[in-house]
């Protein structure tokens, strides 16, 4: 913006004297050389100060402290009077304030806080200019009080502690002229200026002890104001005196600087009071052109008249005039700043802002040495600001309405701090003493009165901001923000003036640096902490520091902004400072205190804290390894329990408990009453681990659970009535009951940390770990409640169930009350519903199963759907009218059941199929019978299907009675005894005696199985359909003839009515078994004897492999005949056969592979298969 700036040789017009100061000084200059001396200063603090309400702020570069307050007095003035007529100002040498309230001045000693309040009536006008004037002006030794209004009407008290009406005046003759400003001069006289350029020169005399006011109007001061050239930018009649600045007297000379709205004079009076006109410059156009595109300077036109006005001025100690500017730019010249400075056209505002302009002094012109923008902007063109040179610099103070800017004259300083008074400023003191001091202080003070009751001192060190650490390593805006914050957090309150705003800062920094502080301040490492006197005080304070952090961030609305994780991390520590105090507390009750065994407390604490250190390699600084731990490492808190030993005696133990429950507990505690204020909760769940949930402490709270309920588990008994005397019987009641309490609560919090673990996995990639760990919870969750119940602590013991979901636990309490149940089937549905249910199975209670309330039918049919009982939930499906649903689970064999059972549930069945026929036709009437040939074909299908499944029973029931029967018939029979005619296995071998010899000898495993169906059989027992089909064919190769014949065909006509029954990829294994071992029993040796064909025909006839080819052609069930080459499919014998043992299994399989083998030797050696296809292709 300030490309027309040009560098110049400094070279001043002051004396000699000022020249050497300034040389002097020159390491707070504006040097390129001396402005920054070392690159590897560490920042310093002004001093280690205690945090009290004296102090509002403070940081390495400024102190801010209370100083007073205004008198009561004048206070109660303040709700009476309009805020914008009340100024004042400090007179920081002889202590006094004064405020000017409607027409009265109010006089104080402000340094002593005094309430003694002096009031001097004032002439009526619109405005004062006063000056106190010191003992030296007055020749006595009381301080007087000079007042100038507006009109040049001038009062002079000079005594303000003697009677306010002790006054003597004096009017300046300003016709149609108006005073602007008032400053003292030298040691008796003062300087007015006024709106028309006229200067007066006003002398304090004292005649005989009395007093007088002697007026002198400064020759030629009007007069060649209005010489000045044409102006450019501003109406050249408006034009008045800003500022008049006295000099030092050198040599019974002094300068004066007079500075008017468009141009600067300088005097040079004479002891004598003698004046002269040394130069008179405009100003205003290089102000203006500072603000001028380059391009343009050659021309300067009307629009771009910038609007520059002059607000205030002094000079410096490098002799430079340093003017406070206001600005505004037009349109045409903001869209050249825009486009230099990258700016976009929504980041603009038409306000006025404000600058800093250095001016050097030169032999034939005033030339603009540099330009500090001030980041402040207003509406008002007559906005009043105050700039401020305490010492005449380096440091500058710009006082605002309500805003104060702290910089300083160095220009490569990059110091500057702002900072608002939450209310008007309405004055200001230095030390004046020392503005024509040769050298700089090293610190420099303002004090500042203000509309909000305050006094209070600015304290600058020039040395830190001139030495400030420019370190490679450090990131100075992070480190400006830090300091910022800590201030915020060390001394932001409702009775403190200042008010801290957040500066602009990225969000990044600002997540950066909030979670430094809140680091720092938990581990004692920031210099606001206080010292540590009583420990407890200490660590509230630093609780309270951190609060403050987060707390500020959410009131300046930027916390919401945070990512979780940031925000997590800033609270976390102060789960972990809260969490200290507590564990202090406890620490604190048992110093000096022993356990039952006279054991010190607190040894395992201390044994534990020492362990921490030595894996640390920390060597504390206190001889007290406890106290040292919550005074430097409380952020280590949750480190600390790793080292949690064993317990080797229920003491150990109860005290481990208290340690470790007092740490979560407190944390949790703060989480649940805090957290939402800063949306946080218990699912508030980042990439970062909770360190409330780690897998070290979830180990620890597990461990210490087991370990306390061993302990209450081998000392259950509670003493007798008659020892309860016993001081040591009370006192294992007294561990027993404290141990119970702590169980209750170690099973809590092992919960609370399992589930926040959990959360915590979920949200990375680590998915083994979290099935591990959830499959961990399943399992352990209700071994965590039930030993509550186990103590007789059962309503904690619901509440945890409740809470976590552990239905398991929740049924067994309430298995013996209906209204809890009723109450849990409300609230969890099928969660709890169906847990319950099947405990009723296995009690067996299914009266209770099935009579549940109306309202939980859906509840119980979702059960039902699930649960492979359809004995049980037919009757649901009855209830419900449900029919097809009914028959669909009777029709299907369950597991294993009497063939009784089965008829009567397949009678039931049938009964349901009518039924639902009977209601699907009402539905076909209503809707107009859509379907009906499809619906009557099905129902058909279904019929059928439970008449064979009828069917079956029968013929297992036949066998049954064929077994006994011919058992009974035997003529051995009546020999036996009852237990000899009951015995099952006799049965079935004088059944099998005489038939299959060759068969039984080389399939001994089949005949086996045979044996095993036959016995399930004579026991009434129903058989799968499969291994029924395997008893069939088995039994065809036992036996010749019509029964042989009658087996195979039995055997398939099951597989093709009830092939639906048969798991799908068996079906095809169990149809080239039938096929298959109706090949082996064909006698095809015969084929080889000297027959003629009507004897090979007659044979092969009589056959089951004939009967059967027969019977599928004659029902043209094609597809379900098989060839021998294609028969070679066995069966799985592990998933067949799965009750059978290893060598069983083995056994088995091998005579499949011997069926095989024979069926191919019959293929290979008969030429069997050219024979039945012959057979399928007869008619």
């Amino acid at each position: 913006m300030f490309s027309s700036i040009k560098q110049t040789p400094h070279t001043q017009r002051s004396r000699q004297k000022l020249a050497a100061a300034a040389k002097r000084e020159s390491l707070y200059s504006e040097s390129d050389n001396n402005s920054i001396s070392s690159q590897n200063i560490i920042q310093a603090p002004l001093k280690k100060i205690p945090i009290t309400t004296q102090y509002l702020t403070s940081n390495d570069k400024r102190v801010i402290s209370l100083v007073g307050n205004i008198p009561i007095d004048i206070q109660d003035l303040f709700k009476k009077y309009s805020h914008n007529k009340i100024r004042g100002e400090l007179n920081y040498t002889s202590g006094y304030a004064y405020l000017i309230i409607g027409y009265n001045c109010y006089v104080w000693n402000y340094q002593k806080n005094s309430n003694d309040v002096r009031v001097f009536n004032l002439p009526v006008s619109g405005k004062y200019f006063i000056s106190f004037i010191p003992m030296s002006m007055t020749n006595t030794y009381s301080v007087g009080l000079m007042v100038c209004t507006y009109e040049g009407q001038i009062r002079y008290w000079s005594d303000i502690m003697s009677s306010s009406s002790n006054y003597i005046t004096l009017n300046l003759e300003i016709n149609n002229d108006y005073c602007t400003c008032m400053e003292r001069n030298e040691t008796n006289s003062l300087l007015v200026g006024t709106s028309n350029c006229h200067l007066y020169f006003i002398t304090i005399v004292n005649l005989r002890g009395t007093p007088e006011l002697i007026c002198t109007k400064v020759d030629n001061s009007a007069g060649l104001l209005r010489k000045v050239g044409t102006l450019l930018f501003s109406d050249s009649n408006n034009k008045k005196i800003i500022k008049i600045l006295p000099q030092p007297e050198i040599n019974n000379l002094r300068d004066v600087y007079v500075v008017t709205t468009h141009s600067i004079q300088l005097f040079e009076f004479q002891s004598n009071n003698q004046e002269k006109l040394i130069f008179d410059r405009p100003i205003l156009n290089q102000l203006n052109e500072l603000f001028i595109p380059p391009k343009d300077q050659s021309e300067i036109k009307e629009k771009y008249n910038p609007d520059v006005k002059i607000i205030d001025c002094d000079i410096t100690r490098e002799n430079q005039i340093l003017f406070l500017i206001s600005y505004k730019l037009n349109d045409e010249i903001q869209k050249y700043h825009l486009r230099e400075e990258g700016i976009t056209d929504k980041e603009y505002k038409s306000n006025y802002s404000f600058a800093l302009v250095f001016c050097n002094i030169e032999q034939e012109e005033i030339k603009v040495s540099n330009v500090k923008l001030i980041e402040k902007s207003v509406t008002d063109r007559n906005y009043i600001a105050k700039l401020v040179l305490p010492n005449r610099g380096p440091v500058i103070c710009i006082l605002f309405e309500n805003t104060i800017v702290l910089t300083t004259t160095g220009k490569d300083v990059t110091y500057k701090e702002i900072f608002n008074i939450n209310d008007k400023i309405l004055g200001y003191g230095v030390d004046r003493s020392k503005i024509w001091n040769p050298e700089a202080d090293t610190q420099e003070s303002i004090h500042i009165l203000s509309l909000n009751k305050k006094i209070f001192d600015i304290e600058i060190s020039i040395k830190n901001i001139y030495y400030e650490n420019h370190s490679e390593f450090i990131d100075y805006k992070k480190y400006e923000l830090y300091s910022y914050l800590e201030q915020v957090v060390f001394f932001d309150s409702e009775e403190n003036p200042i008010f801290f705003d957040l500066p602009n800062c990225s969000l990044s920094d600002l997540e950066i640096v909030s979670k430094q502080l809140s680091d720092n301040i938990l581990n004692s490492k920031s210099e606001f902490l206080p010292p540590v006197i009583d420990l407890k005080s200490y660590l509230s304070e630093k609780l309270l520091r951190l609060q403050k952090i987060i707390s500020y961030l959410k009131e300046r609305n930027r916390l919401d902004e945070f990512s979780l994780s940031s925000k997590l991390s800033i609270f976390w520590n102060i789960e972990k400072e809260a969490a200290a105090i507590e564990l202090w507390k406890f620490v604190n009750s048992k110093i000096g205190k022993s356990d039952s065994n006279n054991k010190p407390y607190l040894n395992i604490l201390a044994n534990i804290i020492t362990a921490f250190y030595k894996s640390k390699n920390i060597s504390p600084e206190r001889d007290d390894i406890i106290r040292s731990f919550f005074y430097d490492y409380v952020s280590d808190i949750s480190s600390i329990l790793k080292f949690i030993p064993i317990a080797n005696s229920e003491d150990e133990q109860i005290e481990i408990n208290e340690i470790i429950l007092i740490i979560l507990e407190a944390a949790y505690a703060y989480r649940k009453q805090n957290g939402v204020k800063y949306g946080i909760n218990y699912n508030s769940i980042s990439g970062i681990e909770p360190w409330t949930a780690s897998e070290a402490i979830l180990n620890i709270f597990q461990n210490n659970f087991e370990s306390t309920e061993a302990y209450l588990n081998t000392n259950k008994i509670y003493p007798d009535l008659e020892n309860l005397k016993d001081d040591s019987a009370l006192t294992n009641i007294e561990k027993r009951k404290k141990l119970e309490d702590q169980l209750v609560k170690l099973a809590s919090m092992t919960l609370k940390i399992f589930t926040e673990r959990i959360k915590f996995i979920k949200k990375t990639d680590m998915v083994a770990v979290l099935k591990s760990l959830q499959d961990e919870y399943f399992e352990k969750r209700s071994s965590f409640i039930k030993p509550l119940a186990d103590i007789n602590r059962i309503q904690t013991a619901i509440e945890l169930a409740e809470e976590y979901h552990d239905f398991e636990t929740l049924v067994e309490l309430s298995i013996d009350n209906e209204e809890k149940q009723h109450y849990y089937i409300d609230q969890y549905g099928n969660e709890y519903a169906d847990i319950l249910y099947d405990k009723l199975q296995l009690r067996n209670d299914y009266y209770k199963l099935l009579e549940q309330k109306d309202k939980y039918n859906v509840i119980l049919k979702n059960y039902f759907n699930k649960k492979n009982i359809p004995l049980i939930s037919w009757i649901h499906d009855i209830k419900l009218k449900n029919y097809h649903s009914a028959y669909r689970k009777l029709i299907k064999p369950g597991k294993i059941m009497k063939q009784s059972q089965r008829k009567k549930q397949l009678s039931i069945a049938k009964l349901a199929l009518i039924a639902a026929k009977n209601r699907d036709k009402m539905n076909d009437i209503i809707n107009d019978m859509v379907n009906k040939e499809e619906k009557e074909s099905t129902y058909n299908k279904k019929l059928e299907e439970t008449a064979y499944e009828m069917k079956y029973v029968d013929i297992l029931n036949s066998y049954r009675e064929k077994l006994i029967n011919n058992f009974k018939n035997n003529p051995e029979y009546e020999k036996f005894n009852a237990e000899e005619k009951s015995n099952k296995e006799k049965i079935v071998n004088m059944y099998y005696q005489d038939k299959g010899f060759q068969f039984k000898h080389e399939y001994k495993s089949f005949y086996d199985l045979q044996k095993r169906y036959a016995k399930e059989i004579l026991n009434e027992n129903m058989i799968q359909l499969n291994e029924f089909i395997d008893f069939l064919t088995f039994e065809g190769l036992l036996f010749k003839g019509e029964i042989s014949i009658e087996s195979f065909l039995y055997a398939m006509q099951f597989y093709k009515h009830l092939e639906e029954e048969i798991p799908e990829d068996e079906r095809e294994c169990i149809l080239q078994g039938i096929w298959r071992r109706a090949v082996l029993n064909t006698n095809w040796d015969k084929l080889k004897m000297d027959i003629n064909d009507e004897q090979i025909n007659y044979m092969l006839e009589n056959t089951a492999l004939f009967k059967l080819i027969l019977f599928l052609k004659s029902e043209k069930l094609f597809n379900y005949i098989r060839k021998p080459q294609d028969c070679s499919e066995i069966p799985n014998v592990d998933k067949k056969y799965p009750w059978a043992t290893e060598e069983e299994k083995l056994s088995i399989e091998e005579e499949y592979r011997k069926e095989k083998q024979q069926l191919g030797f019959y293929i290979s050696h008969f030429n069997i298969s050219d024979i039945i296809e012959q057979i399928i292709s007869a008619s």
